[in-house]
This record gives C-alpha cells, structure tokens and sequence, in this order.
C-alpha cells in the first residue's frame, strides 16, 4: 500500500486550501456531505435506541482536514428540531469525545485549527494523531493502545476505505480493529467505492468525464466473474481533492469478515449513493435546490455507503 504517495497528495491539497475552513457548497460536495449526515444521524439514534449511553465517543479514520468534525460536535439523537430544542441534555446523545487519525500531517494540522475555531461551546473534546490508519502497526499495535478502544461507540472512515483493499489479509486487519474498537451496540460507517458500479464503467469504458474526475489503469484489468478482481489498483483523480492510488473493495469479503467479527449489516444505512439520491431531490429540505448535473451524477454514483453493528 502507497502510504506515504497518498500522504503526499492530501498534504498538497491542504496547502492549497490552506486557511480555507469553508465547505464550498457546489452541489456534489453538499449531496456527500448529506450522505454523511445520515449516516452520523443513524449512528447516533441506534446509540440512544440500543444502549444506555448518552454520550457518543467516535473513531474517526482517515479524518482529514476534519470536514465532517462540525457533524459530529452538533448532531444528537434526536434530531435537533423545534420540538427536540428544550429537551434536557440527559434525553440527548451527543458526541463528547472524537478521536482523529490522518496520514498526512498538514491535513492534520488543518484540523486542529479547524477544532480551535469550532470548540468555544461545545462539550466534545478532539484529538489529533498523525497515523497511517491502515498500516499493520496502527492496526494491532498502536490503535489498541488506545484508551477508549473496545469503548468507541461509532468507527467512521469516509472516503477512504478502498486504500486499505490491496489485499485480503488487509481488510481482514482492518475489519478486526474495527470490530474490536466498537462497544457491544456499536456502529461502523463508512463511504466508498462501489464495486459494481466501478465494474459497470471499466467494461463500459466509462472512465472519466470532462475533466471532472478520471480513473485511470496502469496496465488491463483483471476480473473475477462480473467484478474486478481484488487488489486491483487503478488511479482515481479528482479535481481539485485528490490524485492518489486506490483498490477495488471486494464488498462481498468485507461482509464476511465483518459477520466473523460479530458485525451485522444495516441494510437500510448500507447502499449505493444512487439510493441516497432518490431521497435527496424529492426533498428542498435536504437539496437546498443544489440538485446533481450529469456530471456530478456520474461521479456520485461511483460510490456506496457501508453501515454495520456490533453484535458480540
């Protein structure tokens, strides 16, 4: 796995965007950002409805310059609204404690600042670590060291889990730190790359679309059945976000090693962005009015949320 070629990547981004705490809200980036809000909020209402916690301590991996850090500070459980906002807080499941880890120190720093500027009023205390998420060493040496490992509630790793995919043995590890991170009633989200799509558009030839993304072989890609086959690498840029190396995540492996480790699905929250979407534009409140052009559309859909719970 090309760590330190992706640390590269995302520091360069964070120089660039460097003091820029905003989250620009062209239309593709406010549907992810939905996206991840119902995950959060689902995590957070499985939390009040399936244990006696009141406050939510999170993993967040591979946490970047900490854009969802805002999602986790103001969400709770239930949702804010003018019949929730004078409910005591001994009604409310907040997050209190959110522990982040990036491979790439600027993008780091780019957090805490971001936390600096946020944590005035707020009850959840952030920590900031410098970690290859996905290295054998954070995963079964330096992540159990932890203090709140086997006590976090929710995992989360947003766009990022397909750089953990380069080999079975690990996303096994992978799936095994989760699970043995999460509490019994825990949650496991995650956004990425879905497999099937990404199968339909190589055999489609559909790889990129006026400049707005590429994905990009180094040689032919191998297949198993219908899909690509696992540890298959391709190159995925994006204007203006990222240009690194990512791997196809075998969805069907990822299921079966999240059950060995006591995870259940939660089909409902676990789906292609094609489905998040149907929801999304029958709905101002959720749209704002910024609705997916073609473009936008082709990039969206490339993508899947993962959701799953801890049952042992």
């Amino acid at each position: 796995m090309q760590s330190s070629r992706a640390a590269t990547s995302y520091d360069e981004i964070a120089r660039k965007r460097a003091g820029d705490l905003s989250s620009k809200e062209t239309p593709f980036r406010f549907f992810n950002n939905y996206v991840k809000k119902t995950l959060i909020q689902f995590a957070l209402d499985h939390i009040k409805r399936e244990t006696n916690s009141r406050d939510a301590i999170v993993l967040d991996l591979a946490s970047g310059r900490g854009g969802d850090m805002g999602k986790w500070l103001y969400s709770q459980s239930p949702e804010l609204s003018f019949a929730t906002a004078k409910l005591p807080r001994e009604r409310l499941v907040k997050t209190v404690f959110l522990e982040c880890h990036d491979i790439s120190p600027e993008c780091v720093a780019e957090a805490q600042k971001r936390y600096d500027k946020l944590a005035s009023g707020v009850e959840c205390k952030c920590t900031f670590a410098v970690s290859d998420c996905f290295s054998e060493e954070f995963l079964c040496h330096q992540l159990p060291s932890s203090d709140h490992y086997g006590k976090f509630n929710v995992v989360s790793i947003q766009f990022a889990f397909h750089y953990a995919c380069d080999s079975l043995e690990r996303i096994d590890m992978l799936m095994a730190a989760i699970a043995g991170a999460l509490s019994p009633g825990g949650v496991f989200i995650a956004t990425t790359v879905d497999d099937e799509i990404l199968a339909e558009r190589v055999r489609e030839k559909k790889l990129e679309y006026k400049g707005l993304f590429a994905l990009q072989f180094d040689k032919e890609p191998q297949w198993d059945g219908a899909l690509l086959a696992l540890g298959t690498k391709y190159r995925f840029a994006l204007e203006g976000f990222v240009d690194c190396d990512e791997y196809v995540v075998p969805l069907s492996y990822v299921r079966e090693r999240a059950k060995h480790y006591g995870m259940e699905e939660v089909v409902e929250f676990s789906k292609p962005f094609q489905s998040f979407y149907a929801d999304y534009k029958n709905d101002t409140n959720k749209n704002k009015g910024l609705y997916l052009v073609r473009g936008e559309m082709e990039l969206a859909t490339l993508y899947r949320s993962l959701c799953f719970h801890k049952i042992r």
